[in-house]
């Protein structure tokens, strides 16, 4: 996911905190390895942070705004086959159903929760994100996302 598309689709990113798991599912990491980062384990120091309390078990949160910058840091790249993602916006996501093979490389992060896919940002701005520690995340295909928004229907 580019950093234009957090901040094009993200309501004030400056007030939005994350919990690990969100943070972990933006920048395609477990969260394992996001906690290693943190301590500093991974050779890079990773994002920003803030720790709520002062106990080891104390929970942390990440400010979307502070984790935009973090990923800006780094030089950009591009994927083995010479190319970045054009996706922008859940709208190109959804404009690539029934395009072709493309569509089916190009992934999108949801929030999934009781058992559907809701794009990361809807999520976040329903505060499903901040709300419910349980939310899993996952990048799917367009192919994906058709099957499990019509499992019950």
């Amino acid at each position: 996911m580019s950093p234009e598309a957090v901040e094009q689709n993200a309501v004030a990113p400056e007030d939005r905190w994350l919990p690990p798991r969100a943070t972990a599912a933006v920048l395609g990491v477990s969260e394992k390895w996001l906690a290693a980062a943190r301590e500093g384990r991974k050779g890079v120091e990773g994002p920003p942070f803030r720790k709520l309390g002062t106990g080891k078990t104390s929970p942390v949160r990440y400010n979307l705004a502070r984790l935009r910058e973090w990923i800006e840091s780094f030089p950009e790249m591009v994927d083995l086959a010479g190319r970045q993602s054009s996706l922008r916006s859940f709208a190109d996501f959804k404009g690539l159903i029934g395009t072709g093979m493309r569509a089916l490389e190009e992934r999108w992060l949801f929030a999934i929760s009781n058992g559907k896919p809701v794009d990361f940002f809807q999520a976040l701005n329903e505060g499903i994100v901040e709300n419910k520690p349980a939310t899993r995340y996952r990048w799917l295909t367009p192919a994906t996302w058709i099957q499990m928004s019509d499992d019950d229907q």
